[in-house]
């Protein structure tokens, strides 16, 4: 099994050799997703260790359609890298209409099979409009290696598409899975997987008290503020559509949830009555401590927090928006549907079925 290491400088490189690393991909913003790195970075860890190094080359944040002078800045790059001692190169094209830019991808390759050297597709992969089509292309453009999330926002959630990819494709070309790989779940991920490579950052937060002086900052948006939105809002939105859509109309929700709701109906039955908010929290949390090592400790972290939210909300009360069954049933599941999207988009979930399903 081959661990391969992101890194976002020398410092980081230097701790993946003394960890045990034997490859890594450098870059460097990696709070951007990972821009090209400096030769001299490149240079340093290459004297100083016998690391595999593959050097990222993107010249900006955000997306994948390059133009011109943004193409010829990229060959500049990666000749330097190559020149300078780079094992390949992780690159990334794609056309305005989400496949794969032929043309660039087959110029860049051969420039890099020029030097001997490897050529990754990195997750520019998991942005295409159909993952089985851009693997087939990438394979006819004879690129050694892709890295992928299985086209969804961690490897965790796309598991599955990992698994088929790797059946399907794995002896045509290497399947390197990545996001959201760590110590709690990389076991787990390639028994069920069988990929063969894995990708992670293996990141902590380095703190440097200079970053702001209250009036001005050098900080960036922290990716964990996204989750905590994406997670307050499942929550609420979940909590607005059991008080107005689903329990006014003796309906039951999907899950764990419907479960809550139906034991709390029951109870009633028995002239006592057990809060829904609660059994929520008794039902959901026990799955959660034990998934937590097999699933991922932030996962879970936040699917746990999603549910303390929503049992928090549950006890907000609503008036009735409408008296017609149809109405109900139809606006709770379109609503109810987006509340478990949202918590999914924030890398989170509505806990319960959801840890049973990964």
């Amino acid at each position: 099994m081959m661990i391969e290491v992101c890194c976002g400088s020398f410092e980081d490189g230097m701790n993946a050799y003394y960890g045990g690393a034997k490859r890594i991909e450098l870059n460097s913003a990696l709070y951007l997703g990972g821009l090209s790195p400096t030769v001299s970075t490149l240079k340093l860890l290459k004297a100083k260790t016998d690391l595999k190094i593959i050097c990222m080359v993107r010249p900006r944040g955000a997306g994948f359609c390059y133009d011109e002078n943004e193409f010829i800045q990229m060959k500049a790059e990666a000749k330097d890298f190559l020149e300078n001692g780079a094992d390949g190169i992780a690159f990334g094209f794609l056309t305005n209409d989400f496949l794969v830019d032929k043309e660039k991808t087959s110029e860049f390759v051969k420039l890099i099979h020029s030097y001997h050297k490897e050529a990754v597709f990195h997750r520019a992969f998991d942005c295409t409009a159909d993952l089985k089509n851009a693997i087939a292309e990438l394979i006819t453009l004879h690129v050694d290696r892709i890295l992928t999330s299985g086209g969804e926002a961690n490897a965790i959630a796309g598991k599955d598409t990992i698994k088929r990819l790797e059946e399907h494709f794995g002896s045509q070309i290497e399947i390197l899975a990545g996001c959201g790989i760590n110590a709690d779940n990389a076991l787990g991920f390639k028994n069920y997987t069988h990929v063969k490579q894995l990708h992670s950052s293996c990141k902590s937060y380095k703190i440097d008290a200079t970053t702001s002086n209250g009036k001005v900052s050098y900080g960036y948006y922290h990716k964990y503020l996204k989750t905590l939105f994406c997670v307050f809002l499942s929550a609420l939105l979940q909590s607005f559509c059991i008080n107005v859509f689903i329990t006014p109309s003796k309906l039951l929700s999907s899950g764990f949830t419907g479960l809550a709701i139906l034991i709390n109906k029951i109870s009633s039955l028995f002239g006592f009555t057990i809060p829904v908010s609660l059994l929520v929290l008794i039902l959901n949390i026990p799955l959660g401590i034990l998934c937590f090592r097999s699933i991922g400790k932030k996962f879970v972290f936040f699917s746990i927090l999603q549910v303390i939210l929503l049992s928090i909300f549950l006890n907000f009360h609503y008036a009735l928006l409408f008296d017609d069954l149809l109405l109900n049933v139809c606006f709770g599941g379109f609503l109810y549907g987006i509340a478990i999207s949202l918590a999914l988009r924030g890398n989170a979930s509505t806990a319960g079925t959801d840890f049973i399903a990964l």
